[in-house]
């Protein structure tokens, strides 16, 4: 059921393969088109809807030239560690958005980055099933680097936004995983 004048949800309907079934005039005088899809039109879309409730986004894992990993203290839960992480802007690619989440969350130009790795997506539901901005989890790419400068180089403050992380530590990529928040442990056993 869609509002006559709401042209985005008559598009996602069509678009998952249903079709106009009729129009009505609800008793607070709404008029509004109504579409139906059948079972196995619904079955064949379920999996696209499901990756629509998942906001994309990459990550990135720093180490140095020792395979020793970087892991950045969390401002909002200081037990927690993690890599810079973040959502991909409107016409933005993965790369762009890599490199921007970096400068801005621990100020390191893309210079003093060596790309030696991209995953493929990797998909977490947020913490307590929370929904954040319309999405149930996140979906990410997660790119590793050879961090090519030093520890003197991060910096954390951006400008007038909250500042993400407050500290950085050098780890044995198996100290890691018990360091990242509880939701993104699996994520980071794999990658």
């Amino acid at each position: 059921m869609s509002t006559i004048d709401n042209i985005s949800s008559i598009h996602l309907a069509k678009k998952m393969g249903a079709t106009f079934t009729g129009e009505r005039i609800l008793a607070s005088g709404l008029r509004v088109y109504l579409y139906s899809i059948n079972r196995d039109n619904f079955f064949k879309v379920l999996p696209a809807i499901e990756d629509y409730s998942y906001r994309k986004g990459v990550g990135a894992i720093l180490k140095n030239k020792d395979n020793l990993i970087y892991l950045f203290q969390r401002n909002d839960f200081p037990d927690n560690w993690q890599g810079p992480e973040g959502g991909i802007e409107q016409g933005e690619s993965e790369e762009e958005a890599i490199f921007r989440e970096i400068n801005e969350e621990i100020g390191i130009n893309k210079n003093k980055l060596k790309l030696l790795k991209k995953s493929q997506y990797y998909k977490y539901k947020y913490f307590n099933n929370e929904i954040k901005y319309g999405f149930v989890g996140q979906k990410k790419q997660f790119f590793l680097f050879e961090f090519l400068g030093d520890l003197n180089n991060f910096h954390f403050k951006n400008g007038d936004n909250p500042q993400e992380f407050i500290n950085v530590k050098i780890f044995n990529p198996k100290d890691c995983i018990s360091l990242v928040p509880n939701f993104k442990q699996e994520i980071y056993k794999k990658i």
